[in-house]
């Protein structure tokens, strides 16, 4: 199931703490929904995977081998946030690098550009991610 309101209610969750692993993965997953949602109402071929490395750093989304999304709930995005992202800076072999979060500060830390959700949302919706 990949609708985050279906899963839910299939399995009968009536609230999702804010500080919780719950609330943190259905943010990923809306944000996954809303990238093929974008790729299929706009026709545009999207292959999405995941990253992790030997070492274990992760990234969440690899979109066509050119753009690496990292979701994160926070309300702050910490350096520590970025560590899958710029493991994955170091292979050369995309083009951006996002981290999309809660975090109303916007900022481009050593090439990873930090966004805050809806605006990552325009942007996407707009053409302006792929």
């Amino acid at each position: 199931f990949f609708d985050p309101g279906v899963t839910h209610f299939i399995a009968g969750t009536e609230t999702i703490d804010r500080n919780s692993n719950l609330w943190g993965t259905s943010f990923e997953q809306f944000i996954f929904m809303e990238i093929k949602a974008y790729s299929s109402y706009h026709q545009r071929r999207a292959a999405i995977c995941f990253w992790r490395s030997t070492d274990k750093y992760e990234v969440d989304l690899v979109i066509n081998s050119k753009i690496a999304i990292e979701v994160k709930s926070t309300k702050k995005v910490s350096n520590a946030d970025l560590k899958g992202l710029m493991a994955l800076q170091q292979e050369n072999i995309l083009d951006m690098f996002y981290i999309i979060s809660e975090d109303p500060i916007e900022t481009r830390i050593q090439g990873i550009d930090a966004i805050h959700w809806k605006t990552f949302l325009k942007k996407l919706w707009s053409g302006k991610i792929f």
